[in-house]
């Protein structure tokens, strides 16, 4: 991460002139012409010093840019759903001036609502001094950011976050947003939740387990990903942990019923995420007669989970994500069906 503070401080020189005692004769064209100088020192300390004129701040994203603010946002359009919930996390919900449709009202406010690819009309009208969007919003709308660039918009482009630069990534937000001390402390209780979370399992044994990411084509979590890493904090073993991402970086991976089938009895529970990727309920999956020589079926241990809670990289859902899939795991070792 590139995070740099451009804190001026008056030279020194500056210091010495002030102490400089101030000809106080009555001549009027002496005064004006000494004190001058003086004028023009005090108006320069008014714009450098801290608390009178704020310094500019730098950040750079994850397109190589660096993203320069006169102060922190107060006016924030977030395109992605998870770079929402986790400015919410950081306690910015009042900074939101829009959001995307996708966006959980509970966690957006009264920030307005955009659709899946916004025109720049309708972003400029927010007045925004600050647009937190993911690479992908620029592949879908290639001219945006020119766009916004060209009427001087600051942007800021966001890879989702994952386990390994979450800090560097919560770090971002807050130094854009203005609440450093927030995204500190945020990380440090999300790295704290997932580690209580993998010493109550440590001497447990770990039910092997699958994520049904799409179920037409039979995807998985990606390793490494949010998933993945949430899967083994609750005490399971993701069985997709070899499974190639569709693409580098990917959260999703390729896997194909052949490899499911080919799991056997080592699956011992079936998650089917619900949301926008996925909209074949559990249920119907079991039903697929291919999927009935798989143990883990025929004892009933295939079950929905919401997307928002095992692939959304959201540190706000967090919580409520491990409790869920800590109860699903549990009932998968115990060997019955997976806990509701």
């Amino acid at each position: 991460m590139t995070l740099i503070h451009n804190l001026p401080t008056a030279p020194t020189e500056l210091s010495t002139k002030l102490s400089t005692p101030v000809d106080d004769s009555p001549d009027p064209g002496d005064f004006l012409l000494r004190g001058l100088p003086v004028l023009v020192l005090l108006s320069l300390l008014l714009v450098l010093l801290p608390g009178t004129g704020a310094a500019a701040l730098r950040v750079r994203d994850d397109a190589g840019r660096t993203v320069t603010l006169p102060r922190p946002a107060s006016r924030i359009v977030s395109l992605y759903v998870a770079h929402t919930e986790n400015l919410v996390a950081l306690g910015a919900k009042g900074q939101l001036a829009g959001v995307s449709a996708a966006d959980d009202p509970a966690w957006a406010g009264p920030a307005r609502r955009l659709p899946l690819k916004p025109d720049v009309e309708a972003l400029l009208a927010l007045r925004p001094d600050l647009v937190v969007l993911r690479p992908l919003q620029l592949q879908m709308q290639p001219q945006l950011l020119g766009q916004l660039e060209r009427f001087h918009i600051p942007v800021a482009v966001l890879e989702p976050p994952a386990w390994g630069n979450l800090a560097s990534y919560l770090n971002r937000l807050g130094a854009l947003t203005g609440r450093t001390a927030e995204a500190r402390r945020v990380g440090e209780r999300t790295v704290a939740l997932t580690d209580r979370a993998r010493r109550r399992h440590q001497s447990e044994p770990r039910p092997g387990v699958f994520l049904v990411t799409t179920a037409r084509t039979l995807t998985t979590c990606a390793p490494g990903s949010w998933a993945d890493r949430l899967l083994e904090a609750a005490g399971g073993e993701n069985l997709a942990s070899e499974a190639r991402p569709l693409s580098p970086g990917s959260a999703v991976a390729s896997f194909g019923d052949e490899r499911l089938l080919g799991l056997g009895n080592r699956l011992r529970l079936v998650l089917v995420q619900q949301g926008a990727m996925n909209a074949l309920p559990a249920s119907e999956l079991a039903r697929d007669p291919r999927l009935s020589v798989l143990e883990a079926v025929r004892a009933g241990r295939v079950r929905d989970v919401p997307e928002a809670f095992v692939s959304r990289p959201s540190v706000l859902r967090l919580p409520k994500a491990l409790a869920l899939l800590e109860s699903l795991v549990d009932g998968a070792r115990e060997g019955g069906k997976a806990k509701p």
